[in-house]
């Protein structure tokens, strides 16, 4: 799919598209509605999660993203993690990653029922 074609997609539905270029470590997300956190592994720089469908060096570290998760203050409904490609991790270390990130946005939805 053509940048261009992603572009219209994100408009047409009002996504918000936070680029890599306008990223800075104390960036946070603002919701004004319940939100469900899709997390794409290739958002990641490829020493962190090797064993993803498409590297990107530059990505977040995952420091980054657990800060991230972390840092939110907006119910969370659901979660789901995509990308993971075990044919090209490494033991252990991409598995271990999304255990990590999926533990803390777990941690997050319990954490607004108690």
């Amino acid at each position: 799919m053509a940048l261009s074609d992603l572009r219209e997609q994100t408009d047409r539905f009002k996504v918000e598209v936070v680029e890599m270029r306008h990223w800075h470590d104390q960036m946070t997300l603002e919701f004004d509605t319940p939100i469900h956190i899709s997390f794409d592994l290739d958002f990641l720089d490829p020493a962190f999660a090797p064993g993803v469908f498409h590297h990107e060096p530059g990505g977040l570290s995952t420091r980054q993203v657990i800060h991230l998760i972390q840092s939110l203050r907006v119910r969370i409904i659901g979660a789901d993690m995509v990308e993971f490609n075990p044919n090209r991790a490494l033991p252990g270390i991409t598995a271990a990653v999304c255990a990590r990130l999926l533990k803390e946005m777990a941690a997050k939805i319990v954490a607004q029922t108690e």
